[in-house]
């Protein structure tokens, strides 16, 4: 065997190259263990079980209740049930027009069922029994079905718990079950990703031989599939990567997974939208950022389980005065290093409700980890993780909850090494949480635009951005006007031209957000007969100089 055919085996076992026929209900119960289950021939490896072992363990001593991936309902059934001994109810409808109610209605028995129940004759209830698809036991209010056939299959499901071992699977895709249908359940298990442990089981070896290259692994590719794989129903997975197309490039592969994983409010930001942000930033700020936050991410995301996660940033604090682009450079933050972004605003996390704010934090750090590799801006933190010392009145258990529920979800993002970059915008970084300021290790401050080179990218930007052809007279009239600052007395002219000085000022001169709305007033003025000096004496006007 060739040192390549080697690498390749030790992540794809070549004894489970074949898993029969695509689609067929074999070969979905065949993923299905792969994904969670234990092989056999395989030993535990360091005390881990594989997560449907556990289920298997726990069915022993009671009644359990899965939430799995959707597709992998009956794949789940049938890995119990492989001895034909479990009584299966709910199955999906095999009969052309036949409704899951019809299912029920014909599976289950029901009203035979509850009748020997109630007689107390125990033979007429299975002690193993199988529940399908319990979801669908639930209305559009998120409540237990009203009809007939709903309501006598929840009676033999309650029965049957009582008198025996029951197997409930729902989709985890659809949420939690009302308290009704969980509560019959000794146990109750979410399958929420495949661990890594089990990666190799279902990636196909021929695409693991195109993770190969010459005689070293791609690192880099086979950690961007893995990172959204965990989170993949794994018979949609494998779907995916056994492409009927022989020529389809793993970018392709990657991209499909990518797009099956994510959550609504993640976004790409392009490499061209970051480039022509970039230039209006301070070149102090854009070289540490390279080197303590992009470059030690981009060598985690090639080799996640290595140490070098260590060197990762608990987390990034952006700070400086209003308007810098504190938002706008993790924006470009997450192009360089081309991994998904959402930017969460303080509202998010305003619930009236008791609770619903805790709630609505673990939503949102749970869509980050499914999302990642990606990058979670809380904008404006000083709102969302406020001191907890400073905090009073009706409104202070609310949000303190708020800042303890954050604070729990940050600690958790370092241990599982899940690969999200946690970034907090703040111009009042004196009000945030100290236990979370000491979270975070790396504080970057945004200042002002301190050279004149930065303010003429700014404007130059505005020049493309609202379709301006302006002179080099005009150009540099706009720059000495930006250059100073934005109210006349402020500071003192010949100070402006200190670049330290500059750089200590936190009022009284024009943020780079200020030069963008500027630039869009001298558009407005300008109209289509094109710039004129008397035009940037109307803008300095505009400002009262």
């Amino acid at each position: 065997m060739s040192f390549q055919d080697q690498k390749i085996t030790s992540l794809f076992n070549e004894s489970h190259a074949d898993v029969g026929e695509l689609g067929s209900e074999s070969w979905k119960r065949e993923v299905f263990a792969r994904a969670y289950g234990a092989m056999e021939g395989e030993q535990n490896n360091g005390g881990f079980r594989a997560p449907f072992e556990d289920v298997v363990e726990r069915l022993r001593k009671g009644s359990v209740l899965v939430y799995v991936p959707s597709k992998c309902i009956g794949a789940a059934a049938k890995y119990v049930n492989h001895d034909n001994q479990w009584v299966e109810y709910g199955q999906h409808p095999q009969k052309r027009g036949e409704t899951m109610f019809d299912a029920w209605k014909e599976g289950v028995n029901v009203f035979a069922t509850i009748l020997g129940f109630l007689k107390g004759n125990e033979k007429s209830v299975s002690r193993s029994t199988i529940f399908h698809n319990l979801d669908f036991m639930v209305d559009a209010h998120g409540n237990l079905h009203s009809a007939q056939e709903v309501q006598a299959a929840y009676y033999a499901l309650v029965s049957a718990v009582r008198a025996g071992t029951v197997l409930g699977l729902a989709s985890r895709e659809d949420g939690r079950l009302p308290s009704c249908l969980e509560r019959p359940f000794t146990d109750i298990i979410w399958l929420r990703e495949i661990p890594r442990q089990l990666f190799h089981r279902i990636i196909p070896l021929s695409l693991g031989r195109r993770l190969a290259d010459g005689d070293r692994l791609r690192t880099d590719k086979i950690a961007r599939l893995h990172s959204h794989l965990r989170w993949m129903d794994p018979i949609a997975a494998v779907e995916i990567m056994c492409d009927r197309k022989r020529d389809t490039e793993e970018n392709e592969i990657f991209k499909k997974i990518w797009w099956k994983t994510r959550t609504i409010d993640f976004e790409l930001v392009s490499k061209q939208e970051s480039d022509d942000e970039r230039a209006g930033f301070n070149e102090e700020v854009l070289k540490r950022v390279q080197c303590e936050v992009e470059q030690p991410y981009e060598q985690f995301l090639r080799c996640p389980d290595s140490i070098l996660r260590e060197r990762l940033p608990a987390g990034v604090v952006l700070e400086g005065p209003p308007g810098t682009g504190k938002t706008t450079l993790a924006r470009i933050i997450a192009a360089n290093l081309n991994i998904p972004v959402q930017v969460v605003h303080p509202e998010r996390f305003k619930q009236p409700d008791w609770g619903a704010a805790e709630r609505a934090v673990s939503r949102c750090f749970a869509d980050a980890r499914r999302a990642a590799p990606c990058m979670l801006v809380l904008d404006d933190a000083d709102d969302i993780l406020q001191n907890r010392d400073a905090v009073k009145g009706a409104v202070a258990e609310a949000e303190i909850g708020v800042v303890n529920a954050i604070l729990q979800e940050i600690q958790g993002f370092k241990k599982d090494s899940s690969g999200v970059l946690l970034v907090l915008t703040t111009n009042r970084v004196s009000s945030l949480d100290n236990a979370a300021l000491k979270r975070f290790d790396l504080h970057l401050r945004v200042p002002f635009p301190t050279t004149k080179a930065q303010i003429e990218a700014l404007v130059k930007n505005g020049e493309r951005r609202f379709g301006l052809t302006i002179d080099e007279a005009t150009r540099k009239a706009l720059v000495d006007f930006f250059w100073g600052p934005t109210r006349p007395g402020a500071v003192a002219d010949t100070q402006m031209n200190n670049v330290e000085t500059r750089r200590k000022l936190d009022t009284g001169l024009f943020a780079a957000r200020d030069i963008v709305q500027a630039m869009r007033r001298f558009a407005n003025i300008v109209g289509a007969n094109g710039p004129e000096g008397s035009h940037v004496k109307q803008l300095k006007g505009y400002y009262g100089f």
